[in-house]
């Protein structure tokens, strides 16, 4: 599935509410496994630190675009690059050396 809507960020916020309320659940009431209250208040200062806001999705959908963009415009210039491997070279053996004849 291809994030484009920030609706598709919407498990993830559910999921750092969660993270959240266990946190701070904890901080309340520290448990044997983490006594102190250090672990639970980094967590909670995590989500609330960079909340997942409207601008911070769209940014991050923003620059996913741009990578998608630039992916693909390199797999439009393939063929180019296939063009200019040595006589004998295919693509498919270019990542294993043992195949390669040089």
């Amino acid at each position: 599935m291809k994030v484009a809507l920030a609706a598709h960020f919407s498990v993830l916020i559910a999921q750092l509410g969660h993270i959240t309320e266990l946190a701070a659940s904890d901080w309340l009431r520290p448990n044997a496994g983490s006594p102190e209250r250090a672990g639970s208040a980094a967590w909670i200062a995590e989500v609330l630190d960079e909340r997942p806001t409207r601008e911070l999705l769209e940014s991050i959908l923003k620059a996913a675009a741009e990578d998608s963009a630039q992916a693909h415009s390199w797999r439009a210039d393939w063929p180019y690059v296939y063009a200019s491997l040595p006589q004998g070279v295919s693509a498919r053996n270019q990542g294993s050396p043992s195949r390669c004849r040089r």
